[in-house]
Parts: structure tokens; C-alpha cells; sequence
């Protein structure tokens, strides 16, 4: 079993050629960077792994919480009532004060005009530790918006794992006539990379543009650059219009088809849709039971080795891979990564992210990697820049973290060492 490979989270990142995979070589951590740990996912169809987390037995509370937990019943809930060990009063406490805390906050959130409809879940290994809804289903699809760029890109992934195309390719090897093909801005070709980072030198909106027809019919938008490729982050929708085109170019198959066939069908959402009209950067929705099926699908299970994962672990490592434009890595530094944003935290990657807001939209999904854990809640803002909704986007986020990190180490950490103690006995 290859062991996981540690950060390297501080100073300068190294050239592209002596960091093959960069900086993030093991998003999939199991537990902390205090323990030294086997990979539990050794990508897709993999051969066995141990099924304990941190190289050590899932704690027999969290088994017998998947086995007898009720709906809605939170793992706080169920720590209260069934007392497990190792867990102590003041343990237990603390995690369904984390819960209440969670509650209070959104039932003042939900259900005002700014904010009438809300579904949120917390999941551990795809579990549901946490859920609550108002005004909308946990299992009713709900447009997704920018969160499309998530699929997309894992689209790409699967496609490079295939053969099919490289992460480096320039964009002229599959659009030749694009003007950003011919004349790339200071000569610097646009690569696909460069298309995932959102650093191709496309701005968000333009008056300048060419349009592109695939094998399947279907046009896609592509503006001029203003910037030279690799130089500069710029959020453009246009990045993944051409991802998209890339896509039908690369497969003979339509972006809908493929998102369809190749993700929800291999991850078993079957509550998702992806519009006709769907372009690579939106057109996706889905609900919050299907997401939480999708990050599983996405970094695997612990103790199910052999569940198909929807791209290796090299591939996901890529997803948090440090841009080109990233000269110098702070401890706290948050970048776009290969269509999810990338947060670090004290010097590592601590969260991946994408949030889809328009009006009447507002989607995350936000993957706790060392904790396995993920944060997914959809709700419906008639008017997505209200201060409502931009202090509900970070306080669900941050008491989120606090409450996935403290089941990780009061639940999983706390059981590992006693059963490490309890060896050496």
C-alpha cells in the first residue's frame, strides 16, 4: 500500500517540471498531518486498503451509529442517548453544543424573506452526521449554478486519466481557428490548465469573442484574452464554456450526455439533472442527498476500498494543485484550484470548495479533506448579494469546520489512541 505523501505548505512553490503533481500530492488524508498514514483510496477500482482510518479501526460508536441512527437524527442526537465509548459526558457535550450552535443559526436564517427556503447536510464518509431542511427537500434537485464547474472539471480529469487529452495540452490542439490559438498574448499558449485555474487571460465579460461549433451541434463562446495565459487569476464563465467544448470535441458526445453517463450514473445520483442547454459552467442541478453522493464518489469511503471512485487520487490531488500564477504560499492562502476553490489553513489544505449563487440560487458543497467530512446546503435567495446572504455563506462555513473537527478528533482521533495505547500495554 503507497504511503501518503506529505505538503509542502510554506514558501516559494517549486518550478511546474520539479513538482509533477505539486503541492498537494494527498488531499485524501485520512487524519491530520500528526499522524504518518496508508492510503485508504489507491484510486478508482484499487486494491484493497486497511479499512481503518489513520491506519486504525473506525471506532465501533461510529459503526453502531450507521447501523441504528434514525433520520434526522444527528450524531449529537444519538451520542446523547446511547452514551458509546470512548466518549466521555464533557466529549459528548461538546459536540452537540457545536450542533445546537449550527441549529440556532440557521433557524434564524431560513425562512426570512431573504432566505425562505434551506437544506443543509453535514456528512462523514457520505454519513449524514447532520441534516436539516426548511422549505426545501433534502432530496429535491435545485439548480446548482457555478457549482456546474465542479463537474466539469472532474470531467477533464477523467478524460486525462483516459488518454483522451492532457492537462497541459494548448487549447490550439483542439481549436485551432480560436484567435487565443493563432495570437496568444505574449506568446504564452492557453492551456487547458490554464482553462481549470481560471488564469487563461479570459475575462469575465467582453465585448470581443468568437463562437466555436462542436461535433454534436452545440455552440459554445469563447472572448479574447486581455491578459497573457498563467500571469493572472480571473473568474470567466468563458474558461468553462471552451472546457465544455473540449469535452464534445475530445468524446463525440454532448456535455449533458457525458455528465449524465460518466457522473451521475457511476455515482448514483439519481435525483440530478443537467439541462440540454448546460455549458460547462452552469446548467447542473442537484440536491443535497445527491452531492453528498458525489463527494463520495469523489474521495472515496473509508473501509470500501473498492468503491468506484469518479477520478484516481492523483487526479485529485491535481484539483488542489498551486496555480502558475502563485508565486509564494502564505499560511492562510486561498487560490482556485482545478474547478474547486482551495483553502489552506496554519500551512495545509483544509478545504475544498465551490459555491453557485444567482438570484433565487444558492448551492456549496465544501470538503473538510483530513476530516473526510463535507458541508452541502442549497437554498433559494430571491436576491443573492443581500448581507443575509453573504454572512450566511462564511458563518455556516466556519461553524461547520468547528463542528466537523471536533467529531474528527473527539470521535476518531480519541478511539485511535486508546487503541494505540492499548498496544503497547
Amino acid at each position: 500500500m503507497r504511503k501518503l505523501r506529505s505538503f509542502q505548505p510554506a514558501g516559494r512553490p517549486r518550478p511546474r517540471h520539479e513538482r509533477p503533481y505539486y503541492i498537494l500530492y494527498a488531499i485524501v488524508l485520512i487524519a491530520s498531518m500528526v499522524f504518518t498514514t496508508r492510503a485508504v483510496m489507491s484510486g478508482r477500482d484499487s486494491d484493497p486498503g486497511p479499512l481503518a482510518l489513520a491506519g486504525h479501526s473506525v471506532p465501533p460508536a461510529w459503526l453502531s451509529f450507521q447501523a441504528s441512527a434514525s433520520a434526522q437524527e444527528t450524531l449529537g442526537d444519538w451520542l446523547g442517548e446511547h452514551s458509546p465509548q470512548p466518549l466521555d459526558p464533557v466529549s459528548r457535550n461538546q459536540i452537540r453544543h457545536a450542533e445546537d450552535q449550527l441549529s440556532g443559526f440557521l433557524s434564524n436564517t431560513a425562512g426570512q424573506n431573504s432566505f425562505p427556503g434551506l437544506a443543509l447536510g453535514i456528512y462523514r464518509d457520505g454519513i449524514p452526521i447532520y441534516e436539516r431542511s426548511r422549505g426545501i427537500d433534502l432530496n429535491a434537485p435545485q439548480q446548482l449554478a457555478s457549482v456546474t464547474k465542479t463537474f466539469t472539471a472532474v470531467a477533464i480529469l477523467q478524460l486525462a486519466e483516459r488518454g483522451l487529452l492532457g492537462l497541459d495540452d494548448e487549447v490550439s490542439r483542439y481549436y485551432p481557428e480560436l484567435e487565443m490559438s493563432r495570437n496568444p498574448l505574449g506568446g504564452r499558449p492557453v492551456t487547458i490548465r490554464h482553462l481549470l485555474n481560471q488564469n487563461s487571460g479570459m475575462p469575465y465579460g467582453s465585448a470581443r469573442g468568437q463562437t466555436v461549433r462542436t461535433e454534436t451541434g452545440r455552440y459554445y463562446s469563447v472572448v479574447t484574452q486581455i491578459v497573457p495565459a498563467g500571469q493572472s487569476f480571473m473568474y470567466s464563465n468563458y474558461n468553462y464554456y471552451l472546457l465544455g467544448a473540449i469535452l464534445e470535441r475530445v468524446t463525440g458526445r454532448s456535455y449533458p450526455e457525458y455528465i449524465r453517463e460518466e457522473i451521475f450514473d457511476v455515482a448514483g445520483m439519481s435525483q440530478s439533472r443537467v439541462s440540454e442547454q448546460a455549458n460547462g459552467a452552469s446548467g447542473v442541478s442537484s440536491s443535497v442527498t445527491d452531492l453528498s453522493r458525489f463527494f463520495v464518489a469523489l474521495i472515496g469511503r473509508s473501509g470500501e476500498p473498492r468503491l468506484r471512485r469518479l477520478i484516481g487520487d492523483d487526479s485529485l490531488a491535481e484539483i488542489a494543485a498551486v496555480p502558475e500564477h502563485i508565486h509564494e504560499l502564505t499560511p492562510d492562502i486561498q487560490y482556485y484550484g482545478l474547478g474547486m476553490r482551495v483553502q489552506y489553513r496554519h500551512g495545509e489544505v483544509s478545504e475544498l470548495f465551490h459555491t453557485g449563487i444567482w438570484y433565487n440560487i444558492f448551492a456549496e458543497i465544501r470538503i473538510f479533506p483530513h476530516e473526510r467530512s463535507a458541508l452541502i446546503h442549497l437554498a433559494n435567495p430571491p436576491q443573492f448579494r443581500h448581507p443575509t446572504v453573504v454572512g450566511y455563506r462564511w458563518q455556516s462555513a466556519t461553524l461547520a469546520a468547528t463542528y466537523v473537527k471536533l467529531v474528527d478528533t473527539l470521535l476518531f482521533r480519541s478511539s485511535n489512541s486508546e487503541i494505540e495505547a492499548s498496544s503497547d500495554i
